[in-house]
């Protein structure tokens, strides 16, 4: 060893590139071979595509699914209401109807089914009930094989019929 170096200095390898050059290696240039500038744009973007466009289909779905339950819901409600005040099944399909009408994208109704608890909705104190089940396309979604393109929503509601009955008198 010479006198100027100390023990540690003499253990680190060195690269001469000419003959008797004290010059140490570079630590970190043998991590890396090869040139990776800019390829860090290219994967956060290819990630965020990956992460984005599964997350922007849920939530259209999901959209799609609450905004016709909401609706399903409505009608369901005002079929009951009609029903336990009017007694006509055939108008408190109507006013189901004319509730899903007023959507721009209407789902299939697929259902309306009407029941009355623990007698007929004509007796006081009885209960009308109203299900409503429709049938909605999912966004996006092609005809693929496997791939269920439409799901199904239902929403019930009851509705007290009035104390003394729809005509006033007790029974």
């Amino acid at each position: 060893m010479s006198a100027g170096t100390s023990l540690i200095s003499s253990r680190i390898p060195r690269r001469r590139a000419v003959e008797g050059s004290d010059v140490p290696a570079p630590r970190c240039r043998g991590l890396f071979r090869g040139d990776d500038r800019g390829s860090s744009s290219i994967e956060f973007l290819f990630t965020a595509l990956i992460l984005l466009v599964p997350t922007v289909y849920l939530a259209l779905a999901l959209a799609a699914i609450q905004a016709s339950d909401a609706a399903a819901r409505s009608a369901a409600v005002g079929a009951a209401r009609s029903w336990a005040r009017n007694g006509d099944p055939v108008e408190a399909k109507r006013v189901a109807q004319e509730s899903l009408q007023h959507r721009v994208d209407g789902p299939e109704v697929t259902a309306i089914d009407l029941a009355c608890a623990p007698t007929a909705c004509t007796w006081p104190q009885g209960v009308a009930s109203a299900t409503v089940t429709l049938s909605v396309s999912l966004p996006i979604v092609p005809a693929l094989p496997g791939v269920p393109a439409l799901t199904s929503v239902s929403a019930t509601a009851d509705y007290p019929v009035a104390r003394f009955g729809r005509d006033g008198a007790t029974r």
